[in-house]
């Protein structure tokens, strides 16, 4: 995948020069929520075009894209995740919003309908969707005869083949229930039970239909791991940090471990645990996603530890606690795809180029990484497919778009539907340092305008990401939202703007020190001192009119 692959991609829309909107630079949608059928022959995604969401469906052997929704306009719900069948013939996905602390679904557009999360189910040889049962986080049995759901915390359990509108509560049980998972023999349904400042990790016993929960404990203990053969749960111990004010620093506390569940003996083991200090804390949103822990081939398991700094993943032998090192290098781990063979890892990184996303593929019968994305693009979301992965890719001058590499060779989805107003002019933003008062070093990026003329003096205007666990980038961001905002910048450049976006102190993608940096948020807002800093940078170049600074 070559940078002369977008360019040649945009000359062949013939796209015409003229003066571009804001609009132009929003025309794209942006696709989210890539998945792939077992045996890789298919995969599908979500496009967000200007609020109106659908889902397409490409399939083997010229992965032609096809729009199988037909939702239209902007009502504001939400669409995805999406999920095959093991047989790959039926597709589930959600659609609709969250409910905030009151019990109410968001409702943006004030639709006179009941927005709460609902499931629909896909027959892929028709084409047909059908509503399946209300809820979200759908997974199918191993067998693909059964779905288990979540609703209001509760676990429900459904026919796939069912078309009535009746659902039933699977079990009863306190707390809030996540993190579902089916043993790979279809005899256990784990899940996690939030309990406010502790949770179990819980197994339903479907024959049985026994409730049991796995070494409790006043820790929080959550993301299991199944092994493959379905005797072993795998899954973290995280202790409990109280009086603790949010958005605040914290480099250390008492050390996480992982735990190892025999199912059939009904006993447990700590087979590792994070040493003191650096590495002690696990981050809530890194790898940003509901997995934490992967079976390799030998039995090993892979993890996410901040030991070095930086959130990369390790093995340890639960036999020997021999631990491996698997991603060295300068960057974090923000995202982990396992193949369904369980072969391998992709992985999603910054350890090549810290101002992009990589993927990488982790062998885990060799321990061996190999990256396999373009280095000076942009790349997220991949999954295995038959003789390669498909994957979302961005740069500088071209926003988030499906693509497939197969055998080697790489191929833009469903160009047809790139809009042809999109602009043409874009400014490529250039990396910077700046160190505020305090000493403090934070990053950035600073897009110069139209027709630069270093001998004018330009307006200025800063972003200031939020989260702020977020990272601005050197192209299109992974982010729909932060999309955007990267997009109004180019739109800043096109009328003669010099435009920064600051990666202020407390953000991701420069390590822990960095995202936990002293007296930040709550603590005493260090991270005000980056944005004088950005201030300061732009108010000392020549190019800059001083008096025309913001924000």
């Amino acid at each position: 995948m070559k940078k002369t692959f977008f360019i040649l991609l945009f000359i062949s829309f013939g796209i015409p020069i003229k003066a571009q909107s804001l609009a132009d630079y929003l025309s794209a949608p942006f696709p989210t929520s890539l998945t792939a059928s077992p045996d890789g022959k298919t995969i599908a995604w979500v496009f967000n075009d200007q609020g109106q969401r659908n889902i397409f469906l490409a399939q083997a052997p010229d992965f032609s894209a096809k729009m199988i929704t037909d939702f239209k306009g902007d009502e504001g719900l939400d669409l995805g995740p999406i999920t095959f069948s093991p047989d790959g013939k039926t597709l589930l996905f959600v659609r609709g919003n969250s409910r905030n602390s009151s019990g109410q679904a968001a409702n943006p557009a004030q639709l006179q309908m009941n927005t709460d999360k609902k499931i629909y189910s896909v027959d892929l040889n028709s084409k047909e969707s059908r509503w399946f049962a209300p809820g979200a986080s759908p997974i199918f049995s191993p067998d693909g005869e059964q779905v288990a759901f979540l609703m209001g915390g509760s676990v429900y359990l459904k026919a796939s083949k069912d078309t009535s509108e009746s659902v039933k509560q699977l079990f009863t049980a306190r707390g809030s229930a996540s993190m579902l998972g089916f043993s790979p023999d279809g005899k256990y349904l784990s899940f996690v039970s939030q309990r406010g400042d502790h949770s179990y990790v819980g197994l339903w016993n479907l024959e049985k239909k026994e409730l049991k929960y796995v070494e409790t404990s006043l820790d929080f203990d959550s993301y299991p791991a199944w092994s493959s053969d379905g005797k072993k749960l795998a899954y973290l111990r995280i202790p409990n940090v109280n009086n603790l004010l949010p958005f605040t620093s914290i480099k250390e506390a008492n050390p996480w471990s992982i735990r190892i569940f025999d199912v059939e003996k009904w006993e447990g083991r700590e087979i590792w645990k994070a040493d003191l200090g650096r590495g002690s804390v696990m981050v809530d949103d890194l790898p940003a996603q509901d997995s934490r822990l992967w079976w390799a081939k030998d039995g090993s398991l892979i993890f996410p530890w901040e030991k070095n700094n930086w959130m990369q993943l390790y093995s340890v032998n639960p036999e020997t606690q021999e631990i491996k090192h698997l991603t060295p290098g300068e960057g974090q781990v923000e995202w982990v795809h396992q193949s369904v063979d369980r072969n391998s890892l992709l992985v999603m990184h910054n350890i090549v180029d810290i101002d992009r996303r990589q993927i990488s593929e982790l062998d885990l019968s060799t321990f061996s990484l190999k990256l396999i994305s373009e280095p000076e693009t942009i790349n997220w979301g991949a999954v295995k497919i038959e003789n390669g992965i498909a994957f979302f890719s961005s740069d500088w001058n071209k926003p988030g778009w499906p693509m497939i590499q197969i055998n080697g060779k790489t191929l833009v989805l469903a160009p047809e539907l790139f809009p042809k107003s999109f602009p043409k002019f874009h400014s490529e933003p250039q990396p910077i340092q700046l160190t505020a008062k305090d000493g403090f070093q934070s990053f950035g990026q600073l897009f110069l305008p139209k027709d630069y003329d270093p001998s004018k003096k330009y307006p200025a205007v800063i972003f200031i990401h939020g989260g702020s666990r977020r990272q601005m980038l050197l192209g299109y961001n992974y982010g729909a939202y932060y999309s955007n905002t990267y997009a109004a910048q180019q739109y800043f450049a096109s009328q003669g703007y010099i435009a920064l976006t600051l990666n202020y102190r407390s953000g991701i993608g420069y390590g822990m020190d960095f995202r936990e940096a002293e007296n930040y948020g709550g603590g005493g807002a260090s991270e005000v001192q980056d944005l004088l800093a950005a201030a300061d940078y732009l108010a000392s170049r020549s190019d800059v009119d001083k008096s025309k600074i913001a924000p």
